[in-house]
């Protein structure tokens, strides 16, 4: 597919540039994630930011598309800590099968206890 082609499928596809980069910054650090060889899911404390980085992508990717256009760094700022928070609560959940595998997480780290 030649470039022009491509631009025009992305134009169509996302209307709001801001959308886009959200949408971009959301694929790119899911796939730091979990990919070899960074795998940042195994690399405490980068393992909470898969949180954010899947859901408070989406949620300022759609506050682009109804005209807010970027968020203020306090806004970004909350939903960081927030789901930051949200991800490592739900890490607590796998903590006993974390361990058993051998991969270390922010929570096999604090235990259920902090």
């Amino acid at each position: 597919m030649a470039w022009p082609a491509l631009t025009a499928a992305l134009a169509a596809a996302f209307p709001n540039m801001y959308a886009a980069v959200w949408v971009a910054i959301a694929v790119a650090a899911n796939i730091l994630y979990s990919s070899p060889p960074l795998r940042l899911k195994e690399h405490p404390p980068f393992d909470v930011l898969g949180g954010p980085a899947s859901y408070l992508t989406a949620v300022f990717a759609g506050y682009a598309l109804v005209g807010g256009g970027w968020p203020s760094p306090v806004l970004a700022a909350a939903g960081l800590l927030f789901f930051c928070g949200i991800d490592l609560a739900f890490k607590t959940l796998d903590i006993e099968a974390d361990s058993r595998g051998g991969i270390r997480t922010s929570a096999t780290l604090l235990g259920r206890g902090k």
